[in-house]
């Protein structure tokens, strides 16, 4: 029987904390931990540094988009992830010896630079194997970042890390030195075969499922600073659309995009939400409550609005609402109404299910990309 669901993030989503010591900062999101390293400037471009990456100086509305790397820019050295039936985190401390994560059920997760998830405490209270040492910084309370505000964390004499829910930066000399976007906000997803597309209020990111977190794509002047709430593929083009219900083509080159000139207003969202399952069809309506299985509809459902659908396993169907994830099985019988085989809880606000090579993904609004084992 299939009784459990495995959620596995795959991606930290927007910054909710921040601690630093010695010119390493550890950004906190809603499902791990991102170390970073800042190097002195000037630096030489690094070989280890993340390629083609977008950047901003400053928070959104400060100064323009620039792409590449950028000079002296903080190194991206490693990711830990929470357990997957971890909560969210919601603050970190960096100690002496140690970088702690806080979670919102008050347990206490340590960074391990020999493995992916960050470990709880040891039996009896003491400290994990392997833990980071050498930083070389006491700050004996947690931060965490308020909503709407920014938590901040001093990196050296001179240099204060920041983060918000746009992102991660570093003020230098009480100027910004670096600011990096983080794809909070997500509004709207798409899958062309290969990759994620994200539209956000933060931009348009693209993920390649299993290599990393999301690349910020550079968006013309035009539309840089919008929040993008739908996102699509006509034939060539994606195209992107803003709260202002305009639709811009795009055609996506490497970490940069131009708009074709086929702009306009677009049509209102389909709410519809389509999926066969077994011999049947399912049916819905994003935001709305109800599902029907070849126009029965399913009374087991629950109270939720739907979020979306995904066949699995041949003659089932995964099911998101703003409650729950479900499993759901049709009967043989066409009148019959279909069973719910498994209620579990959901990792973030779904907004859409993709299945790459056999996987499972659900994209969140605010807590990143998971992948989603049914066992």
């Amino acid at each position: 029987m299939l009784d459990q669901l495995v959620a596995t993030p795959l991606t930290v989503g927007p910054p909710r904390a921040v601690c630093a010591a010695d010119r390493t900062v550890w950004v906190g999101h809603a499902r791990g931990v991102v170390r970073w390293t800042i190097a002195r400037p000037p630096v030489a471009p690094s070989k280890d540094r993340k390629k083609a990456t977008a950047w901003q100086v400053g928070p959104p509305g400060a100064e323009p988009a620039s792409t590449g790397d950028v000079p002296g820019a903080p190194v991206w050295e490693g990711r830990w992830l929470l357990p997957p039936s971890s909560p969210g985190l919601t603050g970190l401390r960096c100690d002496a010896d140690r970088v702690v994560a806080f979670t919102t059920d008050g347990q206490r997760h340590f960074a391990q630079p020999e493995g992916l998830v960050l470990a709880p405490p040891s039996p009896g209270g003491g400290l994990a194997d392997g833990l980071v040492e050498g930083l070389g910084r006491d700050q004996p309370a947690p931060i965490g970042l308020v909503p709407g505000a920014t938590a901040e964390a001093a990196a050296a004499d001179d240099e204060q890390a920041q983060v918000s829910a746009w992102g991660f930066g570093v003020q230098r000399g009480g100027a910004w030195a670096f600011w990096r976007r983080a794809p909070g906000g997500v509004g709207d997803a798409a899958y062309d075969g290969h990759q994620l597309w994200l539209a956000a209020a933060s931009g348009l990111w693209r993920l390649e499922p299993g290599q990393g977190e999301p690349q910020p794509v550079a968006l013309p002047p035009a539309i840089a600073d919008q929040p993008l709430v739908r996102t699509f593929f006509d034939g060539a083009f994606l195209w992107v659309g803003t709260a202002d219900g305009h639709g811009h083509p795009l055609r996506v080159n490497g970490q940069a995009a131009r708009t074709m000139p086929r702009d306009g207003r677009l049509n209102p969202e389909d709410d519809g939400l389509l999926a066969p399952v077994g011999r049947w069809l399912a049916r819905g309506h994003r935001g709305s409550p109800g599902l029907s299985v070849n126009e029965v509809p399913l009374e087991a459902l629950g109270a939720g609005t739907m979020r979306a659908l995904l066949p699995v396993a041949g003659d089932r169907l995964l099911v998101a609402t703003d409650q729950a994830v479900l499993l759901v099985k049709p009967e043989t019988d066409p009148k019959a109404p279909a069973q719910v085989a498994a209620r579990w809880p959901q990792p973030g606000v779904i907004r859409l299910f993709a299945a790459p090579a056999g996987q499972v993904l659900a994209v969140t609004v605010d807590d990143g990309v998971f992948r989603l084992d049914v066992r």
